[in-house]
């Protein structure tokens, strides 16, 4: 599946262009009139081998330069990052390349500034600063191609005349060898400035994303907490006739009013299990509703968990010997009492108890426990029934996930207990955690955290 791909807007992505030239204003405002300094002292007598004194003409270029700082400054104050359109309805891009090409020009005109025929440590030393120039111009300008490109051609387009007319020899074999190195130097920038608007696309097309992903969390969360409602509402409104249906069904079979035949006696006998697991399909139903709609909290208070998991076994213990299992409990190391809520904490028991019975074999064996772990009630449910895959165990905890196997067809299921199992635990912030093995059995356990108690005085006595 190729992801969703976003047009991105041309104007947009030509002012994130622009937003890392802006960056660079402020560096330039500084730099340029330092710089220009920094020459002009050079070319001022200070080093003999440049310059025998301040020349007229280094004096003017300082000046020119220093203007460039100045012009950075308003490109900066009037054109910000993020304003598109500045002054008199002056775009960012035209001020951007007017103040990058009045400096790339003021820079191009330092040879005819400060040369002198066939001084050659003159020549040499402009061609390195105009080397060092472009190189930043390359890094500076590339996220832009017509604003490095004005720059780029400025420069040139004043130095090759510059060094020509005014550094003799040593300045023509650079005015002439020189546009070479500078093509080369802007083909690397063009397809740097190709690159970074192919990271700028992305970096849209990512934000795109994200909204979309946004939009689409958000409607799903709504359409899941409208179906939690539905849910919630509809269980209350088939429980009161479905009560009614197990009512009649159970008064008719009994024989209340007068005996059925056979027949119909077996007939309401159907109704009546069907009813039944109809209920029970729709109180969980309704549980796992509630849960999802945040209307479910739990009552925490202090039980005694064995006792809870003796009547539980009581129940179930007819259907065990039906299938001819054996129901064991294990409370040796139970905690005398838990702080939980007693009656999610006894839903949990019998969705997993009673799994255990309906999915494991005549002649199965099944254990129940709870033990303390470190101030942890843990209950565990075991059986040795035919197992569970290993690629399905994960997908067991959604709602109406089911594994197909030779007992789970047989005797049914709807595929909520394990879901609303990992709800109610998660209503005291514990966990779920489930191992097995085909044909080796299961277990699943439930941890409640810091639930576990001592015993009472008067049951250790």
């Amino acid at each position: 599946m190729t992801p969703r791909q976003f047009a991105v807007d041309p104007h947009a992505l030509e002012q994130a262009r622009l937003d890392l030239i802006a960056d660079n204003l402020p560096y330039g405002r500084v730099q340029a009139p330092g710089w220009a300094i920094l020459i002009a002292v050079c070319f001022s007598g200070v080093l003999p081998v440049l310059a025998d004194g301040l020349s007229p003409g280094i004096v003017l270029w300082t000046g020119a330069q220093l203007l460039s700082g100045l012009v950075y400054h308003l490109a900066l104050t009037f054109w910000p990052r993020g304003q598109a359109v500045g002054p008199f309805g002056i775009g960012r891009r035209a001020a951007y390349a007017a103040a990058y090409g009045y400096a790339g020009l003021v820079w191009g005109l330092l040879p005819a500034a400060v040369l002198e025929p066939d001084h050659f440590a003159a020549v040499a030393t402009i061609s390195v600063v105009l080397v060092a120039v472009l190189a930043v111009y390359s890094a500076r300008l590339a996220p832009h191609p017509a604003t490095y490109l004005t720059g780029a051609i400025a420069i040139l387009g004043a130095a090759v005349p510059g060094f020509s007319l005014a550094g003799g020899v040593p300045g023509l074999y650079i005015a002439i060898l020189g546009p070479l190195w500078v093509v080369m130097l802007v083909t690397s920038a063009l397809q740097l400035s190709r690159r970074i608007g192919e990271m700028i696309e992305t970096r849209f097309q990512n934000e795109a994303l994200l909204a979309d992903f946004a939009r689409s969390r958000d409607a799903a969360e709504a359409a899941n907490r409208a179906k939690s409602n539905f849910l919630a509402n509809i269980s209350h409104e088939l429980r009161t006739p479905l009560n009614a249906i197990i009512g009649f069904s159970d008064v008719m079979r009994a024989g209340l009013f007068g005996q059925l035949d056979t027949r119909y006696r077996g007939y309401a006998q159907d109704i009546h299990g069907s009813g039944e697991h109809l209920l029970d399909l729709i109180n969980d139903l309704l549980d796992i509703a509630k849960i999802e709609a945040g209307r479910m909290d739990v009552a925490p208070e202090l039980f005694a968990p064995g006792d809870e998991l003796r009547q539980i076994a009581r129940l179930l213990g007819p259907r065990a010997r039906e299938n001819r299992q054996s129901l064991t409990l294990a409370l040796d190391r139970a905690p005398g009492e838990m702080l939980a809520d007693a009656r999610a904490f006894k839903q949990i028991v019998l969705n997993l108890a009673g799994n255990a019975v309906k999915f494991t074999q005549s002649g199965g064996a099944i254990e129940i426990g709870v033990r303390d772990e470190g101030g942890d009630a843990v209950l565990w449910v075991r059986d040795n029934g035919p197992g569970i895959p290993a690629d399905r165990i994960e997908g067991l905890f959604n709602p109406f996930e089911r594994v197909d196997n030779a007992y789970s067809g047989a005797n049914g299921g709807t595929g909520l207990g394990l879901s609303l199992v990992k709800a109610l635990a998660g209503l005291h912030g514990g966990t779920v955690a489930l191992e097995s093995e085909l044909g080796e059995g299961t277990l699943v356990s439930v941890r409640f955290p810091g639930a576990s108690r001592a015993a009472p005085a008067a049951l250790a006595a």
